[in-house]
């Protein structure tokens, strides 16, 4: 007895290993998603299976398993449901968990007034298939919400899949326009949500999509997974399709993973673009146009707040020294510029505190925004964070203030076939506030294409007042804090301040003459950009300045040792000021083009490194009616821990073995059941 005791025991505790009480410790991606024939399947026949025909608020069914009342249609068994004509009211799906429902939407309109135009109340899956053209609208009131639920105009309780070729229309006037509690997987078709107040498309487990087209608008994110408990799911795998995202919050916002391995994927507008503990681009076109950070990588959960516009923390931080490890400044007097009050529109507090660099105040205490927190708070240095890019092609293009084009709270590793592209309006190329910005390991390794630009001659925003030292780079506590009224003067910790030592400092080669020696826009500095004078500039809004950086508010211009490694040749220069959408061409000593893009943004800091450089040549850089020569850089020696694959060929073949490893892992599951079992029994 005792032994059987024994055995069932441990027999739950192998189990519960298995299945449940799993730490949240991922494993490094890319993650691959199954379609199965169920999600792909968009086949049904209108002679078999249930036609229901709809006009106003009432429905005729042809078949079994739905009925129709006054402005609702009811399916309690599963089957195959073809909806055609208007609805004015909703259809509600309730059937066993174990059910699977196929809902046809033929050229169906559904417009209901309280409530979800679909609401999906329980199931095992649903996959809605998508022919003609079909809309979904909810009313921008629920009467029936218990815990907060139901809160979309699509709303189901089950796994769903969307298929079809037609295009489907769904407005989010309460809340959300789609949300899928489980699994949520686009096949194709098109879907358009013009409009949703909360979340365009919003599932709690994993969100795929294989191809079609998905067009959001929406005044939170766009498209969200929340699932943090769970390192299994919380993801989003984008393999194919059109993707085009404006929203006012996230754009791509996964818990866990966030892997884009093809597709077009265009986000006209975000706060942050692309977010994730774990980001990998293998392959796709991605375009991203964000105000903050354009693609972030941090650890779950330390992303889920918009940055606040009411934060009653007063500390606003110290004013760093623009540039700590400037050799060239002979600056005297630097000046710790006090920065008053940074975009602080009700501040009652007397001291404002001294600004601390970048996110040292990010939008939740302890580094909760983003790219807060000090290393190793929040942070994935070890790999545990990571943005990895190693094919298709990235755009990024940042304008805001206090912000980073491609920010990883951990490891940044841009390598393989990528092209990427950064731009940031004001800023530098590496540190805070910076187009490239890591926390641990920041490399470009052989292969990658990378064209870099920022604004070092931008000021740094709108500051309090302060003396300014000569070129500062932007770096503040908190930009946008409107309603600081706490009487807390100590600072929060965060930001990158320090960097790994193997790091090599940044390095400017070829600066040109001709740098704006006036006012810099949004509140620089007056004085020349590359002033010996003892005094730097006087009465800059914000901390004090060094080479390279934007006079603003107490921010440290090539921050602190921050820089990154490239194990490519490489150019790093500086060019008089061009505006955005001036295009930048660098040809070789044979005049071939090797470089040819137009940053959507000004900028007068330029990097490149490509395979098609070689060290120790010189190339000519076109930028506008100008034109310099710069000598190519050496690589940089040693190499990198790459936080994942290193290609998309690497890519695939991790997405073979795991399927077999699945496979592998079921059969073990299924026989410790078996011999538990026998062991039981016996």
């Amino acid at each position: 007895m005792k032994l059987n005791i024994f055995l069932i025991a441990f027999s739950c505790i192998i189990l519960s290993s298995l299945v449940g009480c799993e730490e949240v410790t991922l494993t490094s991606g890319p993650v691959f998603c199954e379609y199965k024939n169920k999600d792909t399947s968009d086949t049904y026949d209108v002679n078999s299976d249930n036609v229901i025909k709809c006009s106003g608020t009432s429905c005729t069914v042809n078949g079994t398993g739905a009925t129709a009342s006054e402005g609702v249609l009811s399916i309690t068994s599963a089957g195959t449901y073809i909806i055609q004509g208007s609805l004015e009211g909703q259809i509600r799906m309730e059937v066993t968990e174990n059910d699977f429902i196929h809902l046809v939407l033929d050229s169906a309109t559904i417009t209901s007034s309280d409530g979800p135009a679909i609401y999906g109340i329980a199931a095992n899956k649903i996959t809605i298939t998508i022919v003609g053209e079909n809309s979904l609208t909810d009313s921008a009131n629920y009467s029936a919400v218990v815990d907060e639920e139901p809160d979309a105009c699509l709303f189901v309780n089950a796994d769903l899949s969307i298929n079809g070729s037609g295009n489907i229309t769904v407005s989010g006037n309460y809340g959300d326009a789609i949300r899928c509690k489980k699994d949520l997987k686009i096949v194709s078709g098109n879907i358009i949500v013009p409009n949703a107040v909360q979340r365009g498309i919003k599932a709690k487990n994993s969100l795929c999509i294989k191809e079609g087209t998905v067009d959001v608008t929406s005044t939170n994110s766009g498209i969200k997974v929340t699932r943090d408990n769970n390192s299994e799911k919380g993801y989003i795998v984008i393999d194919g399709g059109n993707i085009a995202i404006s929203t006012k919050n996230d754009a791509l916002h996964a818990e866990t993973h966030l892997t884009i391995n093809g597709g077009y994927i265009d986000i006209k507008e975000s706060a942050e673009g692309i977010e994730g503990q774990m980001i990998d681009i293998i392959g796709g076109e991605v375009h991203v146009f964000a105000t903050d950070d354009g693609i972030n990588a941090s650890m779950i959960s330390s992303t889920d707040s918009t940055t606040s516009n009411n934060n009653n923390d007063k500390n606003q931080g110290m004013g760093m020294p623009g540039d700590m490890n400037n050799k060239n400044n002979t600056s005297g007097n630097q000046g710790m510029g006090m920065p008053g009050d940074m975009n602080n529109k009700n501040n009652t507090s007397g001291n404002q505190g001294m600004g601390m660099p970048n996110d040292m105040q990010g939008s939740k205490q302890n580094g909760g925004k983003p790219g807060g927190g000090m290393p190793g708070e929040n942070s994935g240095s070890d790999g545990s964070v990571y943005i990895n890019i190693v094919g298709g092609k990235t755009y990024v293009t940042v304008q805001g203030n206090d912000v980073d084009g491609i920010d990883a709270n951990g490891v940044l590793y841009i390598g393989g076939e990528a092209e990427v592209y950064a731009s940031i309006n004001g800023g530098d190329v590496y540190g805070n506030m910076a187009a490239l910005d890591a926390d641990g390991t920041n490399a470009i390794v052989a292969g990658a294409t990378v064209v870099v630009t920022a604004d070092s001659n931008m000021g740094g925003g709108m500051g309090g007042h302060g003396n300014s030292g000569g070129n500062g780079r932007q770096n503040n506590g908190n930009m946008n804090n409107n309603n600081n009224n706490n009487n807390n003067d100590n600072a929060n910790n965060g930001g990158d301040i320090t960097a790994p030592p193997t790091k090599r400092q940044e390095q400017t080669q070829g600066q040109t003459q001709g740098q704006d020696q006036g006012q810099i826009p949004q509140g620089g500095f007056t004085g020349n950009m590359n002033s010996t004078d003892p005094n730097g500039g006087m009465m800059g809004p914000g901390g004090m300045g060094g080479p390279g950086g934007s006079g603003g508010m107490g921010g440290m211009g090539g921050p602190m040792g921050e820089s990154g490694s490239i194990y490519q040749a490489y150019i790093k220069t500086s060019v008089n000021s061009q505006t955005a959408g001036t295009e930048i061409i660098v040809k070789d000593s044979n005049g071939n083009a090797i470089i040819s893009y137009a940053p959507i943004t000004s900028y007068s800091t330029i990097l490149v490194s490509s395979p098609s450089l070689v060290a120790g040549q010189t190339y000519t850089i076109t930028t506008g009616s100008d034109s310099i020569t710069a000598t190519a850089s050496e690589a940089d020696t040693g190499s990198v821990d790459p936080p994942s694959v290193t290609s998309p060929a690497e890519a695939l073949l991790k997405k073979n073995s795991t399927s077999n490893g699945n496979s592998i892992k079921f059969n073990l599951f299924s026989i410790i059941i078996l011999v538990a079992s026998i062991f039981i029994i016996y």
